[in-house]
């Protein structure tokens, strides 16, 4: 079977997938103009997302500890001695009693978390590259690697 919802949210996420003779790739006939259209690489710790300009690329990445605010413990103590009360009253149909005991005693404080933040943009130029023609820009799934070939 093949992953095709899975498929259908990186393709709303970074471009047109390919999918046939198993080969997962996200691919784009225009560089990145604005964060959401570039391409996404990394490997949990370090993340970039790759625009893929020709002239000049633009490639913003970040690491995992860099976030606003400072330092925090998401744990909420006692947790998981209400775990199975909230199992409970899910099974018995008492949303609205699973979720208030939850809020109270399950979920983490504070209740969001703060907000990854990029490290820094990476400006490569290539000069001579601006009369370049078939631009294509894409993301390998199978093996994480972006590429520009033209």
């Amino acid at each position: 079977m093949k992953p095709l919802k899975y498929l259908m949210l990186l393709t709303l996420f970074a471009g047109t997938m390919i999918y046939g003779n198993e080969t997962l790739k996200l691919w784009r006939r225009q560089p990145a103009q604005q964060w959401e259209e570039a391409l996404p690489v990394g490997n949990g710790r370090l993340g970039a997302m790759v625009y893929g300009g020709l002239k000049k690329d633009r490639i913003q990445y970040n690491e995992e500890t860099l976030w606003t605010g400072v330092p925090q413990e998401y744990c909420h103590p006692g947790a998981a001695a209400n775990l199975d009360s909230i199992r409970r009253l899910l099974f018995d149909g008492k949303q609205k009693e699973a979720q208030d005991l939850a809020m109270a005693y399950f979920i983490s404080q504070p209740l969001r978390q703060e907000r990854c933040q990029p490290f820094a943009d990476l400006i490569l130029e290539f000069p001579g590259h601006d009369m370049a023609t078939d631009y294509y820009h894409e993301l390998d799934l199978r093996t994480a690697m972006a590429t520009t070939p033209c």
